[in-house]
């Protein structure tokens, strides 16, 4: 019977203070199925530097002890085994080195000396799923860091630029066979043909085989593709992905908004509603929104167009108006510009409250304007340019990358946060801002969440770092806990790719630890994704490596093991 080791040295408790005080709960979980045992090591933490020789040499003697008697598990008898562990916080150990795997002393070279966990005593003597929800409530929610995800392999695919994973809503809704990968990429020396849009069904069934992946063109009719979003059935009638295209480089100027329908296969389309444009827009995100209060979802969308002549940007932030035309028909979609030298490249719509009131509002990073802007209009008709209000939350940013939505510190209130570039000093950085009770008229207190970001340089054109980012958790239990979410986080055109997590539990801390999880060794790195592939309960990473022409895949299900 394979057993779970949840191993437990604890070298916590205080400097001052000589006597035995408080609990400590801490350890990795290996593995966990029906058949596991689950080894749960409680220790007593406590002491101060007058004990530390004798209490370090007894903590270090009982979990020695404690390690042995996991690896023996499936031969014992037990289910719980209780142990002490005096301990020396004085030292920063978190675990024995025994218990330190190659792999994470080599991510962790920026903080050798984590802070030790302080959690409540726990005795939890439940089911297997239920103990591996308290374990990691244990080591998460104290602020313990997790163990770097393992490869699952890589695949080559050239210029792979944009990831996400889609699932179904209809037909294999929520089940792997439901699961789709969508790959962009963008070639700017290739002047006379298309780029390519990839996808590949039912990933999470063929995670054991990622070199080999067989992945299909959806799309061959763009040029410079994009981000690939998300389309609901009731926008048009069927379930797919709208892809985005456009960029400044000369012959992929000409971007475009093309529809697929993703409940056939293969899918159908590509089905064009921008035909109606009347510059060479460059677009990178399309969402779904009735803007016009009829009751249809029009597709929102930031772009902007570069005069070749002049060098002067044009930025608009607008939506294609949805009068139920059919995109199969080809049906023209008439054109409402909403802001004019604004949102450009990356926004979110949330709902934002002020005075007891809830507003649909616009939350855009300005690339070319160097900032972060809200935008809303008091009764969520956008058809009128003049019913938008807006409010500039920081113009100190540098160019913005990207901005996001979502709770951070873990206190149930979701923060903006965004990565951003100062071209001048050369240095990236990922910020937060706390949202106020009244997002009109309140305070929005900034924090950095990590800085010192350096992109490569190329001969044309200019570089920046860090790029898109994903908040999550790696595994369901870790999200049940309550714990921070982890980030992930692109370099860009640093070429890596990186985890940021937080060192703390305390919602008022905004330390973290910046792991490099993939090192291309080239300039740009492309789109991170995160989901869960294969339904197993743990997070699957996909990472683009742009300039090195791959894609890589992790997982934090731990490594399978063999039965003897």
């Amino acid at each position: 019977m394979p057993a779970t080791a949840f191993a437990a040295a604890i070298f916590g408790g205080t400097l001052g203070g000589a006597a035995v005080g408080g609990c400590c709960v801490s350890g990795r979980v290996s593995k966990l199925d029906d058949d596991s045992k689950l080894i749960i090591c409680i220790s007593s933490s406590g002491g101060g530097p007058g004990g530390l020789g004798g209490a370090t040499a007894l903590g270090m003697s009982i979990s020695t002890v404690l390690y042995f008697l996991s690896v023996l598990a499936p031969f014992l008898p037990v289910e719980v085994i209780a142990g002490v562990s005096a301990s020396a916080a004085f030292f920063g150990l978190r675990r024995p080195p025994f218990l330190q795997r190659q792999q994470y002393r080599k991510t962790r070279k920026r903080n050798a000396n984590p802070p030790p966990i302080a959690a409540g005593m726990s005795m939890l003597l439940l089911g297997s799923s239920s103990v591996l929800t308290c374990a990691l409530t244990c080591a998460l929610a104290a602020g313990q860091l997790v163990d770097p995800p393992r490869s699952l392999g890589e695949l080559n695919l050239k210029n792979a630029a944009f990831v996400e994973v889609y699932t179904a809503s209809e037909g294999d809704a929520g089940q792997v066979d439901g699961k789709t990968l969508y790959v962009s990429s963008f070639n700017p020396g290739n002047i006379l043909g298309d780029d390519l849009v990839y996808y590949l069904r039912s990933p999470g069934s063929q995670l054991d085989s990622v070199a080999d992946w067989d992945m299909q063109v959806l799309d061959h009719k763009a040029d410079w593709t994009n981000d690939i979003c998300y389309m609901p059935k009731e926008a048009v009638g069927f379930e797919g992905v709208v892809v985005t295209s456009g960029f400044l480089v000369p012959f992929k100027t000409h971007g475009k908004l093309q529809l697929f329908n993703t409940e056939t296969s293969p899918p159908g389309g590509p089905y064009d509603i921008s035909l109606l444009d009347k510059h060479d827009w460059a677009y990178h995100r399309a969402m779904w929104h009735d803007m016009d209060g009829d009751g249809d979802l029009d597709l929102v969308t930031a772009r902007f167009h570069q005069n070749t002549v002049t060098g002067v940007t044009s930025k608009s932030f607008a939506y294609m108006q949805n009068d139920g035309e059919s995109p199969v028909d080809q049906g023209l979609w008439h054109q409402q510009e909403v802001v004019t030298d604004g949102p450009d490249v990356g926004f979110r719509m949330v709902q934002l409250s002020s005075g007891g009131k809830d507003y649909d509002v616009v939350i855009a990073g300005e690339f070319w304007n160097e900032r972060v802007v809200l935008y809303w209009t008091d009764e969520g008709d956008w058809s009128d340019p003049a019913n938008v209000h807006s409010r500039v939350l920081d113009n100190t940013t540098g160019q913005v990358f990207d901005v996001f939505y979502d709770d951070l510190n873990g206190d149930g209130t979701p923060e903006l946060w965004a990565s951003g570039f100062d071209l001048e000093a050369k240095n990236g950085s990922l910020y937060a801002w706390s949202v106020p009770e009244d997002f009109i008229s309140g305070e929005w207190p900034r924090v950095t969440l990590d800085t010192n970001f350096h992109p490569n340089s190329m001969l044309f054109g200019e570089t920046m770092s860090p790029g898109s980012a994903v908040a999550f958790h790696p595994s369901t239990a870790a999200k049940l806990s309550g714990a921070k979410p982890l980030i992930l986080l692109s370099g860009d055109d640093d070429g890596n790719h990186y985890v940021l997590q937080a060192t703390s539990a305390d919602a008022e801390d905004w330390s973290y630890q910046r792991q490099t999880l993939v090192e291309t060794g080239k300039t740009t790195a492309g789109q991170v994704t995160v989901a869960d592939l294969d339904d197993d309960g743990y997070n699957e990473l996909v990472l683009a490596g742009y300039t090195i022409g791959k894609l890589y895949v992790f997982t934090y299900a731990p490594e399978p093991t063999v039965e003897l």
